[in-house]
């Protein structure tokens, strides 16, 4: 049983209901956790009846320090900050779930993640994150980031120093520019490698995933 979770409002719906399908099509064992930014979207996952859906409220995971920025924030500035928390509310949610995956709500599945879950459990490792792997003419790693939020699997426990690391760095800034070396949630994540070397495992395999950015270096039927 795999445990996933992401993230929308009810603007987002259609690319979140997609994602959900793709998952279904392809993946017959798992739980797709929805935090859901609007109660329109909870609503209306909780009257659809969805099977492997568990739709949550924001307010259910808003604690004293998120509420503390939410006001300074734009939507998309605050929605970035929720990231990691999303992560840790969802690992923390009851003992059964080992581990977790973050998905971005716009992400589609062409295949199985098994083969990315397979390598993540031969790292030995306790997080894995994915890079952008930006075709050489596209490349904004140097203001987006080298590593992509989009697809990222934490394991319980062994990996709470990165995100308790990556919830402060949230809290303390996390907006929609460059600035002195961050990018709203996601640059971060290249300090990540260093910072965490015994913790941090790097997709290997950089065709499984690919976007807008990166689909000309590849061969389109790599794509997971």
């Amino acid at each position: 049983m795999e445990n996933y979770v992401t993230l929308f409002d009810s603007l987002y719906f259609p690319q979140g209901l997609s994602l959900y399908r793709s998952l279904t099509r392809h993946s017959k064992k798992f739980k797709l956790w929805i935090i859901c930014l609007d109660e329109k979207t909870f609503i209306t996952l909780k009257k659809a009846s969805l099977p492997f859906i568990n739709p949550i409220r924001i307010k259910d995971l808003e604690n004293k320090r998120l509420l503390n920025v939410k006001h300074k924030r734009s939507k998309v500035e605050y929605y970035w900050t929720l990231t990691p928390f999303v992560i840790d509310f969802i690992l923390n949610k009851n003992k059964s779930i080992n581990r977790v995956t973050y998905l971005d709500a716009d992400i589609y599945f062409f295949k199985n993640p098994k083969l990315i879950f397979d390598e993540f459990e031969k790292s030995k490792r306790n997080v894995l994150i994915t890079k952008h792997s930006y075709t050489p003419n596209l490349d904004r790693s140097s203001k987006s980031g080298e590593y992509c939020v989009q697809f990222m699997i934490f394991k319980k426990d062994d990996s709470q120093i990165v995100i308790e690391d990556w919830k402060d760095c949230c809290i303390k800034w996390c907006y929609d520019k460059f600035e002195n070396g961050k990018f709203g949630d996601q640059k971060y994540l290249d300090q990540w490698p260093e910072k965490f070397p015994s913790i941090i495992h790097i997709l290997q395999k950089e065709s499984y995933a690919m976007g807008p950015w990166n689909v000309q270096r590849y061969p389109y039927s790599d794509a997971i």
